[in-house]
């Protein structure tokens, strides 16, 4: 049985220093419009907030609402980039896999941050999740 995977990668100017979500949204409806067959959407990495480490935010958040609320709607797996993540006093590159069922399904940490631009601290493991009927596949921050 063959099992296939439509893929979007979308790339988009980032704007520093600032949310860039509902930007991210008229990508992700232009997307879904153009491509109908297309089973997971993905942004690069930094594409929320650029690399403005003063927005990070905890999970969950407001623009992460946004996103979960899209992929239910549309019944889309979705990894919108990477973003900073505050938890307690502590800031990672974090990137999120967000189910058809709008639910965040896997998180990865950027293990390897790029210093030293990046002022964040390092994660831990690495991340692997299941896209049922599909196969197993693996989320990295280069």
């Amino acid at each position: 049985m063959a099992r296939y995977l439509g893929i979007a990668g979308v790339q988009m100017e980032v704007a520093y220093g600032k949310d860039n979500s509902d930007a991210m949204m008229v990508n992700l409806e232009r997307t879904v419009a153009l491509f109908p067959w297309v089973d997971i959407v993905l942004f690069s990495e930094l594409c929320v907030s650029g690399i403005d480490i003063k927005l990070a935010a905890p999970i969950p958040n407001a623009f992460l609402d946004k996103f979960t609320a899209w992929a239910q709607k549309e019944k889309k797996w979705l990894i919108p980039g990477s973003f900073y993540e505050k938890e307690q006093d502590k800031i990672y590159n974090t990137s999120v896999v967000i189910s058809p069922d709008g639910e965040i399904t896997a998180k990865y940490r950027k293990i390897f941050p790029w210093r030293p631009l990046e002022k964040n601290e390092a994660g831990e493991e690495f991340c692997i999740f299941d896209i049922p009927g599909k196969g197993r596949f693996g989320l990295c921050i280069c």
